[in-house]
């Protein structure tokens, strides 16, 4: 039985290609990808120092 953490990337791109195709808007933009970037980032310095950073 296959679960759908294992196929969750594939999901998600044949989404944003089929929006493409469309013409929709894609379901994530490059400013949410990029948000996200930032906060895991933030979470991995925060590890490292072991405490408390600040987000632009």
């Amino acid at each position: 039985m296959e679960l759908l953490g294992e196929r969750m990337n594939y999901y998600m791109l044949q989404d944003f290609v089929d929006s493409l195709i469309a013409g929709k808007r894609v379901p994530v933009s490059g400013e949410d990808g990029l948000q996200a970037a930032s906060i895991a980032l933030a979470a991995y310095e925060s590890i490292r120092k072991e405490g408390k950073v600040t987000m632009k």
